[in-house]
């Protein structure tokens, strides 16, 4: 996986869209309105970093927020 990162994301992360992102997002951090059908805010901003904004998606994912 390292190496595939390595070889083909790597070489193009400066051309990718960056931005301040939060970069801990998981349900632990994430705020929802009283029906979970609306994210209304985040908590803990102590992993936050200026990145390539898909990064934030991937840790998203990682940690099953986005179900």
């Amino acid at each position: 996986m390292l190496a595939r990162f390595d070889q083909d994301v790597a070489p193009i992360i400066v051309e990718l869209p960056h931005a301040v992102t939060q970069n801990d997002a998981n349900d632990h951090n994430i705020l929802v309105d009283k029906s979970g059908a609306r994210v209304t805010g985040m908590l803990d901003f102590g992993d936050m970093c200026y990145t390539a904004r898909v990064f934030e998606l991937g840790i998203m994912v990682a940690y099953g927020a986005c179900a």
